[in-house]
């Protein structure tokens, strides 16, 4: 029995592994049960974050490769 315990905790090591730190921040999220607004306010914040991050990423391209078409 100890064997199949211990094959049942490698597998999940490698599953946790293969997450990113965002998705393992997100799983958290799941035990949490928010209502309808603040659920909004949640997507709100990721879009606003994820677009600046989009925001910054295309200064930079056009900064550095002033000549490629976008």
């Amino acid at each position: 029995m100890p064997q199949a315990i211990n094959e049942v905790e490698k597998s999940r090591t490698v599953e946790h592994s293969s997450l990113s730190n965002i998705q393992m921040e997100l799983i958290k999220l799941y035990s949490t049960n928010l209502n309808h607004d603040e659920l909004m306010e949640l997507k709100e914040l990721l879009i606003c974050h994820f677009s600046q991050v989009n925001r910054t990423l295309l200064r930079h391209v056009r900064k550095h490769y002033p000549n490629r078409v976008l």
